[in-house]
């Protein structure tokens, strides 16, 4: 518990620091934008979402439904979890000319099927959440640094996600990403080499592959995403 608690608490550090927000940035109109990803390997992922703008101040929505499966070990047992989740959050924003920084809070709904049935997991079947968020990007020169961070209160689900790419021609990126994310039974880290493709400055998509570490199983994994705002 003290190790995951610390993972978080570095993770959600790694992600301000990797966000570089400038004092004297202002709230901004967030742009709608719908996104969405899926990744394979000793774990399957898919996620799609969108945030809307609300009220010109910086506020916006954010929904994100996903898909997760997971397997991980409890005695000599091997469980299999599959995840449904939903989730709304109000954000606030404040941006710059380089980047961006914003923090939610919102409702999560989580289904989780476990096969055979686990009795020391108590995340199994349906549950309600409070989910605290943050997200940032900062772009100076060819170089950019992004980051995501999210923590469910009840379950202590932890998710976190740091790139750092350049660009290399004015619509390719190539970088490097890692991510940590788990709960009190679970918990995964990964690690990979990143390709973004951007055909408009309201366009992109990213190709990922590295390696995976897990309780249960190590391996490759590999992921693709897309982001487009209106």
């Amino acid at each position: 518990m003290a190790g995951s608690t610390l993972a978080r608490a570095m993770g959600l550090a790694l992600v301000t620091a990797a966000a570089g927000w400038p004092a004297g940035n202002t709230a901004a109109q967030v742009p709608a934008t719908v996104f969405g990803g899926a990744g394979v390997g000793a774990d399957e992922m898919a996620y799609l979402g969108a945030t809307v703008p609300v009220g010109g101040s910086g506020f916006a929505l954010r929904g994100i439904v996903s898909t997760s499966q997971y397997k991980y070990r409890s005695a000599a047992t091997r469980i299999t979890s599959d995840q449904v989740q939903g989730e709304v959050s109000a954000l606030y924003q404040r941006a710059g000319p380089n980047g961006y920084f914003d923090l939610g809070v919102g409702a999560r709904y989580t289904d989780t099927d476990l096969s055979p049935n686990d009795p020391g997991n108590r995340s199994q079947g349906d549950e309600w959440d409070v989910v605290l968020s943050m997200s940032g990007q900062t772009a100076p020169g060819p170089w950019r640094a992004a980051g995501f961070a999210s923590y469910a209160v009840d379950s202590e689900d932890y998710y976190v996600r740091a790139e750092l790419t350049r660009a290399v021609r004015p619509s390719v990126r190539l970088g490097l990403e890692a991510v940590l994310d788990g709960d009190p039974n679970y918990d995964r880290r990964r690690a990979g080499v990143l390709l973004g493709v951007s055909t408009s400055p309201r366009w992109e998509a990213h190709i990922a592959v590295g390696a995976s570490d897990s309780k249960a199983r190590d391996g490759a994994y590999a992921s693709i995403g897309f982001r487009r705002s209106f």
